[in-house]
């Protein structure tokens, strides 16, 4: 079995944050496209989540529960390239 891609994961209030990993440089280049009202945060390992990819948390636990379940990025949200790493 492959293994997946682990996914940071952040959240600040009411606002989940997610980015898969780069199994190369160990950054996340991609977000969910979130809610546009969502702030930038910090995550752990210098993670920094841009504007726009918050998620509510309800969203947030479906995407957690999709890749639990299928070992995959997620289908239930559009992922956006990080223009600055990606």
């Amino acid at each position: 079995m492959q293994h997946p891609r682990p996914l940071f994961v952040a959240v600040r209030g009411d606002v989940g944050y997610v980015g898969p990993v780069d199994g190369y440089s160990h950054v996340a280049k991609m977000w969910p496209a979130g809610d546009p009202a969502s702030p930038t945060t910090h995550g752990t390992n210098n993670v920094e989540y841009p504007a726009g990819s918050g998620l509510p948390l309800t969203v947030l636990a479906r995407v957690l529960d999709e890749f639990r379940e299928t070992a995959k990025l997620p289908e239930s949200v559009r992922w956006i390239a990080d223009e600055v790493t990606g």
